[in-house]
């Protein structure tokens, strides 16, 4: 190998070590986040509390759609409502 290709070789290496250190930091924990909040939408039962983005605490009662894209909820008083499963933030109580 000459100058040029080592020159060239040094040059590149702090640019993959700092993607490497990104991915490492940043990509991959939300990878793994990302999956749990999957799972746990998925295994979402009648009964269980959630929290919704809007900041709506709630019990859900069924589910609706083809693909049971919409979860029924109760807010409490008997007032009812359809949201999407994309809105749902948090499981707050699983279901006993």
């Amino acid at each position: 190998m000459d100058a040029s290709n080592l020159g060239f070789l040094g040059s590149i290496i702090p640019f993959i070590l700092m993607f490497l250190i990104m991915y490492f930091l940043i990509i991959r924990p939300q990878r793994k986040q990302q999956k749990d909040f999957d799972l746990m939408i998925e295994n979402l039962k009648k009964g269980d509390r959630i929290l919704t983005r809007g900041g709506i605490y709630c019990v859900v009662l069924d589910f609706l759609g083809e693909d049971k894209e919409k979860i029924l909820v109760d807010l409490g008083s008997n007032v009812k409502i359809q949201i999407s499963k994309n809105y749902v933030s948090a499981l707050i109580k699983k279901n006993k």
